[in-house]
């Protein structure tokens, strides 16, 4: 659900001055595009503890901004994520994010914005959620197959408790699609832009095959601004038709 920036020692163009009590250190430099907006800031650490300065009013100054002291959130012994914010841009086309720092050569944007109910279908009860995934303030963007490997979804999120435990597994958090199925029945997705109404509404979509040959079981997670999902099948599969991307598979042969 996340988006990365790089961060570097090298100080972009976009930023003017720096905060005085940092004048002299050195500081981790990061720069992002969401949409048209464009901000930067820095990251430094003081001791154990990390710091950063955004330019959330998109002057270019990091003088005039206050400082956002990380929360540490241990994984493992190994990891410690350091979380920042929610952060607000002064742009109203950018949703609030949070920035999570681990160390590394990256800054990673999480979506701060995300509504939750109940939907009540033939099955029965299930909690939904809806996350910005792509930062605009609305929840209308459907996934695109990326022409390269890139883990980022740069798109909404849709999420159902499908086994009703209000507890979303990972296969269950996933790219907003026009369609989606719930056990054996596929749904019309309908959401209003700023996510105040979803609705799925029964639908009989046209078909086309997904196809292995040879009598294979595949299992795989599709991506997909068709239907997005877990799907487990031998030699073919009937899906929406449109373009998918498997995020991984399972390929099973007998001797």
């Amino acid at each position: 659900i996340e988006q990365s920036a790089d961060v570097s020692r090298l100080k972009p163009d976009s930023i003017s001055d720096l905060p005085r009590e940092i004048y002299f250190g050195n500081p981790l430099y990061f720069e992002h595009k969401i949409h048209n907006v464009s901000f930067a800031g820095i990251i430094y650490r003081e001791k154990e503890q990390w710091t950063i300065y955004a330019d959330t009013n998109l002057n270019g100054r990091l003088s005039d901004e206050k400082a956002i002291i990380g929360q540490p959130s241990k994984l493992n012994e190994y990891r410690t994520d350091h979380v920042f914010g929610p952060v607000w841009i002064d742009n109203p086309a950018v949703s609030p994010f949070y920035l999570v720092y681990s160390g590394y050569t990256y800054i990673r944007l999480y979506p701060a914005i995300y509504r939750t109910g109940n939907i009540q279908l033939q099955s029965g009860v299930y909690q939904v959620a809806l996350l910005d995934g792509d930062f605009d303030n609305k929840y209308a963007t459907l996934f695109t197959p990326q022409a390269d490997s890139t883990l980022f979804l740069n798109c909404d999120v849709l999420a159902i408790a499908s086994n009703r435990d209000k507890v979303y597994s990972r296969e269950e958090m996933l790219p907003l699609s026009r369609y989606v199925r719930i056990g054996k029945i596929c749904y019309e997705v309908v959401i209003s832009n700023h996510g105040e109404r979803l609705e799925l509404l029964k639908a009989s979509p046209a078909l086309g095959k997904l196809k292995i040959g040879g009598q294979k079981r595949y299992r795989c997670l599709l991506y997909s601004g068709t239907m997005s999902g877990p799907v487990d099948f031998v030699d073919e599969l009937e899906l929406p038709a449109g373009e998918y991307s498997a995020r991984y598979g399972f390929l099973h042969i007998k001797d």
